[in-house]
């Protein structure tokens, strides 16, 4: 990889109260495949509840959902990157969240350690690629881990439960390998060739925001064919085809861009991506079946050169992980400072505003919803909190409320916090809180 830098990106002009606003309430469209994701996400967080009730701990249940968390991450990656992603996410949750519960009779060391597990999270996760939700869900095991009712349970034992947890999640996301090995990389090429076929076809109109969305549509495909695959593709096999008939797609989208391109041209160039898609859809890839030398791109650095770059000196992601451990350490000293019973709720909402690396007027919108969806998710919380839902019903209550929170993240984030403040209140208090009975006097 080359030294030189690249010249900094300008950031977008900051959109002003009214675009603030207008941000915040914008419902944008809905994914392909989201809903499958969403119910696997929704029976990794609803399966440990279930065997904790059916074994009489549901405490026990509640800790390995910690585990299934490892659902939200990966779900869109091919299956072989996906394993390898999941597997490492359901381990650094059960080590968060043994680390946890050792450090809960040691309150003093709380703060500055959850500040510590905030960078080494990033860290992880930036080298790892590893995406939404990042490092949040590692400090959130490891501080919700100290607050679930299970002082019955030894660490190691927690996290047994939590890998266990994991390990479900895991099999939810991979299960799909055993019947069609290669669906994930199909998909994302049947998307770009569809968006290339869509773009052609508005060209002729002046649609620039459909040669956008063929432009991301193709690179997202190039990061299923090339920069998720931890291994090397057959020369003749299912993979190689796949980058073939994207490489296509790329040269035909390139020669669509002249403005002044014939009518007859353009139609040919549209019959060719529609056909690309069609060999897609129909599992039947005829060309090319190999790839001239040198027209695969080298994809990403390996994790282990992204792990040493991150820490290198100057590097952009030496200073975020600054940036989150002071930042983390500063909201759980204040958060202290006014006597607040769980202060490092207070770091798990710093280290969501700065792990993804946001631009200022991204950071500012993210923070008003999050601080918009809290305060609403506060209210549903105290409110499935009072009806105390135990049993099965517990076990839906939590499903019902991730399958909610994958299926809007997407498509609002503040309304999604609403949910997403409730299923973590209801997961950290085990499923019920303790109200003052109005009948004793108090003392």
């Amino acid at each position: 990889m080359s030294n030189a830098r690249l010249p900094p990106v300008p950031e977008p002009p900051s959109p002003g109260p009214q675009g603030l606003l207008r941000e915040i309430r914008h419902v944008r469209p809905l994914p392909p495949g989201r809903l499958g994701f969403s119910l696997r996400a929704a029976l990794a967080m609803g399966i440990p509840v279930l065997a904790g009730w059916l074994a009489g701990d549901t405490a026990a249940g509640m800790m390995a959902t910690i585990g299934g968390f490892a659902a939200l991450y990966c779900g869109d990656r091919p299956y072989a990157a996906r394993a390898i992603a999941l597997a490492a996410v359901a381990l650094g949750f059960a080590v968060a969240a043994m680390f946890g519960l050792w450090l809960q009779p040691h309150a003093w060391a709380i703060l500055p350690a959850l500040a510590l597990v905030a960078m080494f999270a990033t860290w992880l996760c930036n080298a790892m690629r590893i995406g939404p939700a990042g490092a949040y869900l590692f400090v959130l095991a490891c501080a919700a881990s100290t607050a679930i009712p299970a002082a019955h349970l030894p660490p190691w034992q927690a996290g047994l439960l939590v890998l266990g947890g994991g390990m479900g999640a895991w099999l939810l996301h991979t299960v799909g390998i055993l019947l069609h090995p290669r669906k994930p990389e199909r998909r994302a090429v049947l998307a770009a060739a569809r968006a290339v076929a869509a773009a052609i076809s508005a060209d002729a109109n002046g649609h620039p925001r459909a040669r956008r969305r063929a432009a991301q549509a193709l690179y997202d495909s190039w990061q299923m064919l090339v920069g998720f695959q931890p291994i090397p593709a057959r020369p003749n096999g299912e993979l190689a085809r796949l980058r073939g008939i994207n490489r296509e797609l790329h040269q035909t989208f390139a020669a669509s861009h002249d403005p002044d391109l014939p009518a007859e041209r353009r139609a040919q160039l549209l019959r060719h991506a529609v056909q690309l898609g069609e060999e897609v859809q129909q599992e039947a890839i005829r060309r090319p079946r190999t790839l001239p030398a040198g027209t695969v791109p080298h994809g990403y650095p390996r994790s282990w050169t992204l792990l040493r770059e991150g820490l290198a000196p100057g590097s952009n992601p030496r200073r975020q992980l600054l940036r989150i451990g002071i930042a983390c350490l500063a909201a759980g000293l204040v958060a202290g400072a006014l006597d607040l019973e769980r202060a490092y709720w207070a770091v798990a909402a710093a280290l969501l505003m700065l792990h993804q690396g946001l631009t200022w007027p991204r950071t500012l919108q993210r923070s008003l919803e999050r601080a918009l969806g809290t305060l609403a998710g506060l209210a549903l919380a105290g409110a499935i909190l009072w009806l105390h839902p135990t049993g099965p019903w517990l076990v839906l209550t939590v499903m019902a409320l991730q399958f909610t929170i994958e299926m809007v993240v997407v498509r609002n984030y503040a309304l999604a916090v609403v949910f997403i403040t409730s299923a973590a209140l209801t997961i950290a208090s085990g499923g019920h809180v303790s109200f003052p009975d109005p009948q004793t006097p108090h003392k």
